[in-house]
């Protein structure tokens, strides 16, 4: 039996195109995803224990990004979606 893999449709992505991905996911699935506020690991995730925070504008298109704590993300993005925080208070 051959090993198979399966495609990483946000791997070497941008956050702009992560950001378009997950918006035709919502629209082609009616999945309820925050679209407007994600994270997103990469290669230096493994290293350092970061992630990139990402807050996407549905209506400017605008984004944001800093790199945050991986361990405090889930709250990162909590404070994020309810309105507490602004992404910049949580660059690390």
């Amino acid at each position: 039996m051959s090993p198979t893999s399966s495609p990483a449709p946000f791997q070497d992505k941008t956050p702009k195109e992560c950001s378009e991905i997950l918006q035709a996911l919502v629209k082609d699935t009616g999945s309820e995803i925050n679209v407007e506020n994600f994270a997103i690991l990469d290669e230096r995730s493994k290293e350092d224990d970061t992630v990139w925070l990402v807050q996407a504008s549905k209506r400017s298109g605008e984004i944001k990004i800093v790199r945050g704590a991986l361990k405090q993300t889930d709250m990162s993005l909590e404070n994020l979606w309810v309105g507490n925080m602004n992404i910049e208070e949580f660059e690390v």
